[in-house]
């Protein structure tokens, strides 16, 4: 599998679990870091995680920017859903 696929995955229970938080303790918004915030630091945590399983930045970046916006995007679809139909 590559690592494009690993990381749309690991963006969509990354979106589930930030969402399932601000619906289950909707006052977790009023955090000093916004829930968007929660998104792109997991997203930084799996690059750091994947550059140092490949030895460094030698051979590129493991992503590109287009995967890395894509995968914002699938982050950010499942928060605004479970937002939208928990009525928050």
């Amino acid at each position: 599998m590559s690592i494009e696929r690993v990381f749309y995955v690991f963006c969509a229970v990354l979106g589930v679990a930030v969402g399932a938080v601000l619906m289950y303790a909707p006052e977790s918004r009023s955090l000093s870091l916004g829930p968007y915030f929660w998104v792109l630091i997991g997203v930084g945590l799996f690059e750091a995680v994947a550059v140092y399983l490949r030895g460094g930045l030698a051979g590129g970046p493991p992503m590109t920017m287009q995967t890395r916006l894509i995968g914002f995007v699938i982050a950010v679809v499942p928060i605004v859903f479970l937002r939208l139909t928990a009525g928050i």
